[in-house]
């Protein structure tokens, strides 16, 4: 049978039969602290799907065995100052939604969950009911209280590891709940790649041009791209450690001499990474970047050499645009250990999401 749950109503239930319960806020110390985002999901949307992934270094304060009993939001304070209520939106009248919620031992990297949307392996801790979303006050800071609460029926057994959290609705009408739940969003980190100087260009004019991506040291692989080359020809992507000088040589070094006037080289070419172009005259080398502190924010540089005769025929030679590849400032992918996949309205339905690394809500968990 369909429920109305008044979310204050059914915690003081709980209470009065329930023995001492524990309660943590998850991250660990945001009990009165905001996070520095805020998330509409899963409130926002008539009909969602949203999951999140928590690591085991977000939950040492819930002991391996614990029975979860309620897991709570709050709207977020900081960021929305005009906002006096956390108020739904809705065709004009309350209206309910009808609301369930998931949980799991996830037993998978956090960042770098599956998008998939099913539930193998899940447990069904609140069943389909109707919620009445209520308007919430915005409290007096530094953060709002978490009164957006969930009784589950069905207690959670911990067990000890990463935690995966489902809300799921899905309405056939059209109500909006506009809370803006409090959220914490670590922005992907990664390294920059850009061009050694404006006229560090390739050869022949707007041809051989070239781009990559300079992660995190530990964070994925270092990946420099050639396009606009000439189609199934033997190309060579060099990596250098310097833009001044190769074997004595001054750089860059126009290539006149060799009759390739339009031609430069631009870093001094240490590694040679052979990668033939494809039919399509593009071409692309991947490098593992290890985890190693030292290379937070260094530099190194790139340049591709190509077997193309549109400079000269006779010496069938050309070079790319030069790069400068500089290492992101962490290790690693990201520092937060939270993603979140979600997906609304027509797609709440659906068998994938859309994957949010380094995100998740704040909340508080009840045990």
């Amino acid at each position: 049978m369909n429920r109305l749950v008044p979310f204050a109503v059914a915690a003081a239930t709980l209470s009065a039969w329930l023995p001492a319960q524990t309660s943590v806020v998850i991250p660990a110390g945001f009990d009165n602290v905001d996070g520095n985002g805020l998330d509409p999901e899963p409130f926002g949307f008539n009909q969602i799907t949203h999951i999140q992934y928590v690591d085991r270094a977000l939950l040492g304060a819930v002991p391996n065995g614990a029975m979860l009993s309620q897991i709570a939001y709050r709207r977020d304070w900081a960021q929305t100052p005009t906002v006096a209520t956390m108020q739904r939106i809705s065709r004009g009248q309350p209206t309910p939604a009808i609301w369930e919620i998931w949980m799991q031992n996830y037993t998978g990297p956090v960042l770098n969950p599956p998008n998939l949307i099913v539930r193998t392996g899940w447990t069904a801790v609140m069943t389909p009911i109707l919620v009445n979303f209520p308007d919430l006050p915005r409290g007096t800071g530094p953060t709002a209280p978490f009164d957006l609460a969930f009784v589950l029926d069905r207690p959670f057994l911990y067990g000890g590891g990463h935690l995966g959290i489902l809300h799921a609705a899905y309405e056939s009408t059209s109500p909006t709940f506009d809370y803006m739940v409090d959220a914490i969003v670590e922005p992907p980190t990664s390294g920059t790649t850009q061009l050694l100087s404006p006229t560090a260009a390739g050869c022949p004019v707007d041809q051989n041009r070239c781009n990559g991506f300079a992660p995190n040291p530990g964070g994925g692989n270092l990946e420099f791209w050639l396009y606009g080359s000439k189609p199934s020809a033997p190309a060579v992507a060099y990596l250098g450690s310097n833009t001044t000088s190769w074997m004595g040589a001054p750089l860059p070094l126009g290539l006149g001499f060799l009759g390739l006037g339009a031609c430069s080289i631009y870093t001094d070419l240490l590694v040679p990474l052979p990668a033939p172009t494809n039919i399509a005259g593009t071409a692309a080398v991947q490098v593992p970047v290890p985890a190693d502190p030292a290379l937070c924010n260094n530099t190194l540089y790139g340049q591709w050499l190509v077997q193309d005769d549109r400079v000269n025929p006779a010496v069938n030679l050309a070079t790319s645009d030069g790069l400068a590849f500089t290492l992101g400032p962490v290790v690693g992918v990201r520092a937060f250990p939270m993603s979140t996949v979600s997906a609304a309205q027509g797609l709440a339905r659906g068998r994938a999401g859309y994957t949010r690394l380094g995100e998740g809500l704040v909340f508080r968990l009840t045990f």
